[in-house]
């Protein structure tokens, strides 16, 4: 009888040390294993039909209207910055000197005449206005970061290209002795989410809702416009 309960303790404790192992296993797996998928629900702003170039002040107001500002797409328009540098042309029509995008909007953002952009260190100070201290331009950043700062929860506000048509740059002109390289096919959209292959964003030209673009187009594009990107600190 000994002899039988002895072996028994013995079966038994194997059983428990097995089913421990086990479950130490499963629980290491789940703690390394990191979900790449978000998605954030961002009521959508269309810039049409107010704004033909508005599309940074519109996906900056979709980001801030996020964060908790309710402001809408003409207060922020009319409080970011501007370049009001005016037009210049050669005999033949080319664009020699205008503003700099770096400095504030360049042009007319109604579109009823030429209008072209603003550049993420012109727009960020608008950021700091509604969240002070809170403003955090990502500009140069890696794309790992765009990731994980949708991760975090916050949208961002990126530089792109219109249908993400590969960025050429055929327009150039000075201002204040500076040249500006530009592509009037820049764009700018809200990211909004994204899975193991895509990313979704909000399109305020299109008015469309999480759009969708492979991952890999989106980050060939975005490097040759020059990695910008906006976004904001909890």
């Amino acid at each position: 009888m000994k002899k039988f309960l002895k072996l028994l303790m013995m079966i038994l404790f194997l059983f428990v040390s097995v089913l421990a192992k086990n479950i130490y296993k499963d629980n290491t797996a789940s703690a390394i294993t990191v979900s790449k998928n978000i998605f954030l629900d961002i009521p959508m702003i269309k810039q049409l039909p107010e704004y033909h170039n508005g599309c940074e002040a519109t996906s900056l107001t979709m980001m801030l209207n996020y964060a908790g500002i309710r402001v809408d797409k003409a207060t922020v328009v009319s409080k970011m910055k501007k370049d009001t540098t005016p037009i210049k042309r050669d005999s033949a029509g080319k664009i020699i000197e205008w503003g700099n995008p770096q400095i504030g909007f360049v042009g007319d953002i109604t579109g009823k005449s030429p209008g072209y952009s603003i550049d993420p260190v012109a727009l960020a100070p608008l950021i700091n206005y509604y969240l002070p201290g809170k403003t955090l331009d990502l500009t140069g950043c890696s794309y790992e970061t765009l990731e994980n700062t949708m991760l975090s929860g916050r949208p961002v506000v990126v530089w792109i290209t219109v249908y993400f048509n590969n960025p050429i740059f055929p327009h150039n002109w000075t201002s204040n002795e500076k040249v500006v390289k530009a592509d009037f096919s820049q764009h700018a959209v809200l990211l909004t989410g994204m899975d193991e292959k895509s990313l979704y964003y909000n399109d305020p030209l299109s008015g469309a809702k999480n759009s969708k673009i492979d991952k890999t187009v989106f980050q060939s594009v975005w490097t040759k416009m020059g990695r910008k990107a906006l976004s904001y600190n909890k």
